[in-house]
């Protein structure tokens, strides 16, 4: 009997450290909008947010020199400030697409939520006619961004014409600093029933210089599905020149992203029955 309550005692020990210590473990995943994910002892659930990019000075006056139309694209967002400019026409002050966040990729480890990579879903097209800085018409579609907090690279689908065609996770944009910060402490988060504050987490984060990953990108991205001349391509190529505009690049993108995250009531009850288990072997063994 006492061998037997030991062998009882040994696996109820052992499923509670189970329980216990099982947020030692990093675990890395990625919560999509919509879907309720178990990650290491967490329920993680209701994914949110948006994610905005803030086109530069550089990147605007690139626009207006092209007479580029600038516009959003499935589910993406556009917000534009125009004038009219000397020449008469509209021209762009300021620029700014917004995609709602898709994915969230994370790693989970000692109540730790580290945000690793936020994605979207949507972007913008950039489409461009026959004038003095292109030798005619082009395209180009830059949608569904994720961006790799952790190894500072923003990928995008680049879609566009004139031979261009489509890339998928294309390694765009790289960015030099970013802020805010990419771990939260889920300690404080109630179990289900308690009376802490509600258990919604959010990560902030703004991206700042944005420059191509591979300069080559400009005349086999950019230049070729603009379809733009020797003018173009020079006016185009002060976005990607750190001496300009105070390094600024491309613009910076900023995340807003949120996250219901509650302790998985099953792992609470194993610990209740863990130790339980404990404080009876106890008892028992105070009697003998």
């Amino acid at each position: 009997m006492k061998i037997e309550m030991k062998h009882k005692l040994g696996h109820i020990a052992a499923a509670t450290l189970m329980v216990c210590g099982a947020s030692a473990f990093a675990s890395v995943d990625t919560l999509d909008q919509g879907e309720a994910l178990l990650t290491n002892g967490y329920v993680l659930s209701g994914l949110d947010g948006d994610v905005t990019m803030t086109y530069s000075k550089t990147m605007t006056v690139m626009m207006n020199t092209l007479k580029a139309e600038f516009s959003s694209i499935g589910g993406g967002v556009d917000d534009v400030t125009t004038r009219i400019g000397p020449s008469g026409f509209p021209q762009y002050v300021s620029i700014r697409a917004s995609a709602p966040v898709s994915g969230l990729r994370h790693d989970l480890a000692d109540d730790a939520l580290t945000a690793l990579a936020v994605e979207t879903q949507g972007g913008v097209r950039l489409r461009t006619v026959k004038n003095a800085v292109t030798n005619g018409a082009g395209w180009l579609n830059i949608t569904d961004l994720k961006v790799d907090l952790k190894a500072k690279i923003v990928y995008a689908d680049i879609d566009g014409a004139n031979g261009v065609g489509f890339v998928n996770d294309h390694a765009l944009w790289t960015f030099d600093s970013i802020s805010g910060p990419s771990v939260i402490d889920l300690a404080g988060i109630p179990a289900p029933g308690g009376v802490m504050p509600p258990n919604r987490v959010d990560f902030q984060h703004i991206t700042s210089g944005l420059f191509l990953v591979k300069s080559s990108d400009l005349d086999s991205i950019f230049v070729k599905a603009l379809n733009l001349n020797s003018i173009g391509r020079t006016v185009t190529q002060n976005v990607n020149d750190r001496s300009k505009n105070g390094g600024s690049g491309f613009g910076n993108i900023s995340s807003s992203v949120s996250v219901t995250a509650v302790p998985e009531p099953s792992a609470y009850a194993l610990m209740g029955v863990g130790l339980a288990g404990v404080a009876l072997f106890g008892r028992r063994r105070a009697a003998h």
